[in-house]
């Protein structure tokens, strides 16, 4: 799997992988890395992955920790397609909205 922009954060690895330097240790069951600090589950909210979710080590930008794992499975290409169609859909609908408003700001 190719490097993905999560909130500025970069992940290395494969699906349903992980990689650790200083939070060794810390598998799927675990709420905290063996580090002692508690997991952070997030939410991507990249075109490639949106909504998935993915357990990351929330020291991760201040020191050597590379902890990362996908929750969720790899979202199908049509589910993204239609998940990419909504969203344009809705921004579509929100430039129209943004147009009717200032339509009847001048009454």
């Amino acid at each position: 799997m190719t490097n993905n922009s999560i909130g500025g954060s970069h992940s290395r690895g494969s699906n349903n992988s992980y990689s650790s330097r200083n939070c060794v240790g810390a598998d799927d069951d675990r709420k905290y890395y063996d580090c002692g600090v508690y997991l952070h589950i997030q939410t991507s909210r990249t075109k490639k992955n949106p909504g998935r979710r993915f357990k990351v080590c929330p020291i991760r930008r201040d020191s050597s920790c590379q902890l990362f794992k996908w929750i969720d499975d790899e979202i199908p290409a049509g589910t993204l397609q239609i998940i990419r169609e909504l969203e344009d859909h809705s921004h579509q609908l929100e430039h129209q909205v943004n147009i009717l408003k200032h339509r009847c700001s001048g009454y």
